[in-house]
């Protein structure tokens, strides 16, 4: 049954938000189980260059040192989690592993630790540099796609988190600033990936629009494709539209 492009957004945007609440409220539940065992947050996290701190690739974005490290990376995390799934849902999961993951493993390759010369272990824990990389990546894939969605999310991005560029200074004690760093230049790669993928999630025909909708200004899918991926999408259909005729010519010959 056709949706309206009002109930359409409703649903992306709910999606969208219980994703985001998901994401942190699961953090939170860690952080007070962790806490109620009695368990270090450095024994989850990224020990670089050490294989005893391999794990921490994928549990030290799940530990925080306190409350308040917390609550300060909740906020990002919540705001570009809703952002990616809401406008980018066909590539939001992988992206978002992708960022995970090789954050992870480039933190382990070359922030600060033991191996080179620290005079301590150190530990690297927390989501900020997931956080970073969400932000790096929703920014780039607007600047990297040009479509208008991708344009609105970036100037978004830009206008709520300018104030994060801070965050990969070396010069703050006890702050992991590599894990920032490192996830900006991730969230950039991942953002070049994926800069050419259509993210469309539902077809033209599936979606009816409500009279007070319709505009002769702007087609419906304005936010879905890019310039190029729509000269491309017509020259496919201009195509296929000459095929049909083709043969359609072909069997009103056979018939005759």
């Amino acid at each position: 049954m056709p949706i309206t492009m009002l109930d359409r957004e409703r649903r992306r945007l709910v999606v969208a938000l219980r994703t985001g609440g998901t994401v942190v409220v699961f953090l939170w539940i860690l952080h007070a189980l962790r806490l109620l065992l009695g368990m270090r947050a450095s024994s989850w996290g990224i020990v670089p260059r050490h294989w005893d701190g391999l794990h921490g690739i994928l549990t030290s974005p799940l530990a925080h040192g306190d409350w308040g490290h917390l609550a300060n990376n909740s906020v990002p995390l919540f705001a570009t989690t809703v952002l990616l799934v809401y406008f980018f849902p066909r590539i939001a999961a992988r992206a978002l592993l992708l960022i995970y993951v090789l954050t992870g493993v480039a933190v382990w390759l070359l922030a600060r630790g033991q191996g080179w010369g620290a005079e301590v272990t150190i530990s690297h824990v927390g989501a900020s540099g997931v956080a970073y990389g969400l932000v790096s990546f929703l920014f780039w894939l607007g600047v990297f796609k040009r479509s208008v969605q991708s344009i609105v999310v970036a100037l978004i991005i830009l206008f709520y988190f300018s104030g994060m560029i801070a965050g990969v200074l070396p010069d703050q004690l006890n702050v992991s600033w590599e894990s920032h760093l490192i996830g900006a230049l991730v969230g950039a790669l991942v953002a070049y990936r994926f800069r050419s993928s259509v993210l469309r999630d539902v077809e033209p025909h599936q979606v009816e629009q409500a009279p007070y909708q319709q505009t002769p200004y702007f087609p419906a899918d304005i936010f879905a494709y890019t310039l190029d991926e729509r000269r491309q999408l017509a020259a496919e259909a201009a195509e296929q539209a000459r095929l049909a005729n083709e043969a359609d010519r072909l069997r009103r010959g056979l018939g005759e």
